[in-house]
């Protein structure tokens, strides 16, 4: 491992098996491992090598864990060789991030240059890299509209590192899980007093979230708010290809309608987003008798479907509340609001527009729902409602969580087949509804539906690429974990803090150094 060239490849092969760690691998060793080669690859490197090296593992992690993309543009009329080539595109910008990270690391840490004790600047990463890291996947998920796919912290949804999600979010989990990297990376290369130290703070993270897991953290936080809500989540496993016709659209809409009448009793019927594959206002005797049918059976229908306001001429992604066929006309809508870059709004118009036309890639989108929206009600209680992409964002859910008592997503993953890509979102749904404290309900087109427990465990489920419903009993839940307080906060205060910490044992090396007789 002393050329550069092994130690490139080496950091290749890590970031192209990173993506095992997540859904639906889950092996969590996967991403401590990947990110000990990374860490250790950039210890001793210049900052220009330490940069290629970060932006080569980035390529490949991204290119590897989101390659299934590329399976969305069969339905835009795209090839698969400029499907592939977009695919392979937002992996290369995406990989900026990790580069940065890398260049940041090596400039701090003097790598490739004069170092004035090899050992105590190891030290000093063992806090700076797992911070670092950790700040530069939250600005990957805040900066440009943000995205969160593939943070670490989700790999650690299956391990007792989870457990400190509903204090700090999923960035706890994943520094935690960078933490742990760090102090295997610097193995031999630290102080012995420091690689002691590391390896305990690390044994101390694990232990204390099988701790708080078997305490449940949770239920200090939250208390019951009512009996259990019947819940109803219908799944219509309409083909995406079939999907937008004109007897795909009516065959859908007779296929939800069929599916929730055979199964009375619920008191929230959830059909996913999209359902109603029709703007609102051309199918307005369908929602009618959508009202009719809820007004009748005693439940709130929460159904995706498409909005248009005329007065300011915006286009929705939205989520019906159905109850009675007064409300039906016009419903109670949620707006989505954090679109998909490149699918439902176009960024940077006037430079991508051009070259999306020539692409034959639509250029029309969505307009964002308000940042304020009254919260939809149903089942007696305030529903936090998301729409697909708006789930991978915590801090957003849990800034509109209000007084809710339950979370619903709706979601269509049809447009990714049987990949690896509906498992990683679900799993970032599991996350949120762990970070939260409450129930998740989520209904999808054909997969992944399911109910999931504060815990972020998967109580019920209906078998993908398969059309089902889902009868539970939900219990709503009130009180507001520390997440839902605080947000990211907490994780960023910490980052700081550690790296304040790598600044002072940087300096107290070199001042130690400094003091030393010269030859």
């Amino acid at each position: 491992m002393r050329s550069p060239a092994w130690v490139d490849v080496a950091c290749i092969a890590a970031g192209a098996v990173l993506f095992l760690a997540f859904s639906p691998g889950n092996f969590v060793v996967v991403a401590v491992a990947s990110l000990a080669v990374l860490f250790r690859a950039v210890l001793r490197a210049s900052p220009r090598r330490a940069f290629w090296r970060g932006w080569l593992f980035g390529a490949a992690g991204f290119g590897a864990g989101l390659w299934w993309i590329s399976e969305s543009f069969q339905y835009r009329d795209i090839g698969i060789g400029p499907a592939a080539g977009l695919t392979g595109l937002l992996a290369c910008v995406l990989a900026l991030y990790p580069a940065l990270f890398a260049w940041a690391s090596a400039r701090f840490l003097g790598g490739g240059g004069p170092i004035p004790d090899a050992r105590a600047n190891a030290a000093a990463g063992l806090w700076w890299l797992p911070a670092t890291w950790t700040l530069f996947e939250w600005l990957r998920g805040t900066l440009f509209s943000g995205f969160t796919w593939l943070q670490v912290g989700y790999a650690g949804l299956e391990s007792p590192l989870a457990s400190y999600a509903p204090v700090a979010g999923s960035h706890a989990v994943g520094l935690a899980l960078a933490a742990t990297a760090a102090s295997v990376a610097l193995m031999g290369t630290a102080r012995p007093r420091a690689i002691v130290g590391a390896v305990a703070v690390s044994g101390l993270l694990w232990a204390g979230g099988m701790v708080m897991a078997a305490l449940d953290v949770n239920e200090g936080w939250t208390q019951p708010a009512g009996d259990p809500v019947r819940v109803l989540v219908v799944q219509g496993n309409v083909a995406q290809d079939e999907k937008w016709t004109e007897q795909g659209r009516r065959a859908a809409l007779d296929r939800y309608s069929e599916l929730t009448a055979r199964h009375p009793g619920a008191e929230v019927v959830v059909w996913p987003e999209t359902a109603i594959p029709y703007f609102a206002a051309r199918i307005r005797p369908f929602l009618r008798a959508a009202g009719e049918a809820a007004e009748s059976a005693g439940y709130v229908l929460l159904s995706g479907l498409l909005s248009f306001d005329p007065a300011s001429g915006g286009a929705y992604n939205s989520v019906a509340g159905i109850s009675s066929p007064q409300s039906a006309d016009p419903p109670s809508y949620y707006h989505k609001r954090h679109l998909v870059p490149f699918s439902e709004r176009m960024p940077f118009q006037a430079v991508i527009a051009p070259i999306a036309r020539w692409l034959r890639f639509p250029t029309e989108g969505f307009a964002p729902g308000a940042a304020q929206q009254p919260p939809l009600r149903a089942g007696g209680h305030d529903i936090a409602v998301s729409i697909c992409y708006e789930i991978t964002f915590g801090a957003s859910i849990a800034r509109d969580l209000g007084n809710a008592a339950l979370l619903v997503n709706v979601s269509n993953d049809a447009w990714f087949g049987r990949t690896a890509g509906p498992h990683q979102h679900f799993q970032m749904a599991r996350m949120r509804a762990l970070e939260l404290g409450r129930w998740l309900v989520r209904s999808t087109n054909t997969g992944i539906s399911a109910i999931v427990t504060p815990e972020g465990r998967v109580a019920a489920s209906v078998p993908a690429f398969e059309a089902g419903v889902l009868e539970f009993d939900v219990p709503p839940l009130e009180g507001r974990t520390g997440y839902a307080r605080w947000r990211d906060v907490p994780v960023l205060v910490l980052i700081a803090l550690l790296l304040l910490i790598a600044w002072r044992v940087r300096a107290r090396a070199r001042r130690t150094q400094a003091a030393l007789p010269r030859p």
